[in-house]
């Protein structure tokens, strides 16, 4: 995965969740993730390179199962 649509791809991933959707890793392809919007309808399916970027970045937390946008880390990261 080049760069570019690395941070493209990841950049959607975070405007859904900013948005009230959620993760979910794949049951059956640990290499990727599933993402839903907010009304639990799914949508794409994603490298799982980001997810741990996010992970990393501490971005998203898991609750309910679900991986949720993590909002105090969010505007604290894109704020510096």
């Amino acid at each position: 995965m080049y760069k570019e649509q690395f941070e493209m791809e990841k950049a959607e991933v975070l405007l859904l969740l900013k948005n009230g959707g959620f993760l979910k890793l794949s049951q059956t392809n640990p290499k990727i993730f599933k993402t839903f919007d907010a009304e639990n309808n799914p949508l794409n399916y994603y490298n799982r390179c980001i997810f741990n970027n996010l992970i990393d970045e501490k971005l998203i937390i898991q609750e309910a199962g679900k991986f949720i946008l993590n909002v105090n880390n969010f505007i604290h990261f894109y704020n510096n």
